[in-house]
């Protein structure tokens, strides 16, 4: 004190609001004497006064469970904000304070919130004056979501911008103008559905559609390998949901695979959220789905990851396993990839050419499909096999060997042909015999599948050969017999010793003695023609035998 009175500088209240942001009008100065000497002077205060925040200096943002503190250190009462669920919406404050955390009087900024949910919609900037909220709707079920508010000046030199630097929870360090909300909770909802992974995939949380919940490619599976899926159980935005439906059926299914199709399951683990579904193995290349279906189907949302519930699995691709040898197809036969093991099974087999429904007719073309073929009747290409079909070796080769005797313009030397890139070929055959166990065989001429002995799939089973129109009589004599099929037409027929269409050597005849002559209707290869309406109307004339030239043999 000088002459009874002092003066002391420096006071500076940091409190210019209440908790409820109105400002402090009732802020009092104390005096106190401190020398400890009589007279004791006691406490004096002064009349009430009101403090008023200064300019903008800080952001600050809040939920709207969180209270502020003006004037204190964080300008937040102490604790981490409620935690939020997925999907549901809720509010945070946006605040413009002085350096103490207290609500401006005025000022203006244009506002911009950033989350670290990289699913959620976030609100569009707007102009903030003092103090305003945004509604917020996180998607992805964390522990340590941030949301921060950036600012920008609603008018002044954008390079500046406003005099309002971090908070003491500072964002990135390239952000000035920056606050945030961090270690926000997000719980994941109720569980509304299913989704199948592959464990190449990887599960989007937060996800607002099947497409984009599931991220990662899956691989080509090779058919016959087992391989594992996850099943998980998760809320509307396809975050885990644990804690529920533990022990519950999942049920994975392949359709269009013959084995998928039958269905793998395994069991909800409660704790994880996910069932585990293993040994997954197909059977047919070719583009594959898997689809899910849990039990009981309860769920309120999808209670199936399928097609039909219009999830749109993933499609993938089915390659070909080790190749094992060649399936032969006839006309009516047709490949059924899948189904079966090498070398039995592996087509449909519709109407056979029989005796009574003849559908091979001698003398006429047919096709004949051959394929190289997996242990489930895949066909493997090269770019399973890694062969150069149809170029150079290494490509298997085939020949087609028939039952026919007579059948054969070539060799097999200039009949064998190699399978195309995609390990499959188309030949054309032609038999010539009457008969009715005709088969052919696939024969792999340079050894390169596994199998290239006589099996179920690289030989036919028996069939019949019809004889085609009538073309021709034939007569035989005593001592010789029919030959069905042994024929002389050039380009189908192989070569042959003695007369086309019979055997053996005819008996002399004796003057004056009678004899047999059998006379039959042939088709172009020599076989008999067997149908009744066909029957000619024929004569048997000696007309080289001049002393028999006034008999008469009837005709028949």
């Amino acid at each position: 004190f000088s002459n009874g009175t002092a003066t002391v500088t420096g006071i500076c209240p940091r409190r210019a609001r209440k908790s409820n942001d109105t400002l402090v009008s009732d802020a009092q100065l104390l005096a106190q004497d401190l020398d400890s000497s009589d007279p004791d002077l006691g406490l004096r205060y002064s009349n009430n006064f009101t403090v008023k925040p200064s300019g903008p200096s800080r952001l600050q943002v809040l939920t709207q469970d969180q209270t502020q503190a003006p004037g204190t250190p964080t300008g937040r009462v102490a604790g981490f904000p409620a935690a939020k669920t997925s999907g549901t919406a809720f509010s945070v404050r946006a605040r413009i304070t002085d350096l103490y955390w207290n609500l401006v009087e005025s000022g203006s900024y244009d506002l911009r919130v950033k989350t670290s949910d990289p699913n959620d919609v976030e609100p569009s900037t707007k102009t903030v004056s003092v103090s305003d909220t945004f509604v917020l709707n996180l998607k992805r079920a964390a522990t340590d979501h941030f949301i921060g508010i950036y600012a920008e000046p609603v008018s002044g030199d954008p390079a500046t911008g406003p005099n309002l630097p971090e908070d003491s929870d500072t964002g990135p360090s390239d952000v000035q103008y920056y606050s945030r909300i961090s270690s926000l909770t997000v719980n994941a909802g109720s569980a509304n559905r299913i989704i199948l992974l592959h464990p190449e995939q990887s599960l989007n949380q937060g996800a607002t559609s099947y497409v984009t919940a599931r991220t990662g490619n899956v691989p080509n599976r090779a058919a016959g390998t087992a391989f594992t899926v996850y099943v998980y159980l998760v809320d509307q935005n396809f975050n885990v949901v644990k804690g529920v439906r533990n022990g519950d059926l999942v049920t994975v299914t392949a359709p269009g695979d013959p084995l998928g199709s039958l269905g793998f399951s395994g069991t909800i683990d409660a704790s994880q959220g996910f069932a585990t579904v293993p040994n997954v193995t197909l059977r047919r290349s070719g583009s594959l789905r898997l689809e899910a279906v849990i039990s009981p189907a309860t769920l309120q949302g999808y209670n199936s990851d399928s097609q039909s519930a219009g999830t749109n699995p993933v499609p993938f691709n089915v390659t070909a396993g080790a190749p094992q040898g060649f399936q032969v197809l006839m006309p009516w036969e047709t490949e059924n990839s899948g189904q079966g093991e090498y070398p039995n099974g592996g087509k449909i087999v519709g109407s056979t050419s029989t005796a009574a429904s003849p559908g091979i007719f001698a003398g006429v073309p047919f096709n004949v499909k051959v394929r190289a073929v997996d242990s489930f009747f895949n066909s493997v290409s090269n770019s399973v096999s890694g062969w150069n079909c149809p170029g150079a070796d290494p490509c298997p080769s085939v020949y087609l060997d028939t039952s026919d005797p007579y059948d054969g313009a070539y060799d097999v030397q200039t009949g064998t042909k190699n399978l195309n890139s995609t390990g499959e070929i188309t030949l054309s055959a032609t038999l010539v015999s009457r008969r009715a166990d005709h088969t052919i065989f696939a024969r792999n001429v340079n050894g390169i599948l596994a199998n290239i002995d006589v099996n179920a799939a690289n030989r036919t089973t028996a069939f019949f050969v019809e004889s085609s129109a009538p073309a021709k009589l034939t007569a035989l004599l005593p001592a010789e017999y029919e030959v069905e099929g042994k024929c002389d037409v050039a380009g189908i027929c192989k070569s042959i010793s003695g007369p086309p269409g019979k055997g053996g050597l005819p008996s002399s005849f004796a003057v004056g003695g009678s004899t047999q002559v059998r006379v039959q209707l042939v088709d172009a290869y020599y076989n008999r023609i067997r149908d009744v309406a066909s029957q000619p109307y024929v004569r048997v004339e000696t007309p080289w035998d001049n002393l028999d030239l006034s008999e008469i043999i009837p005709a028949q």
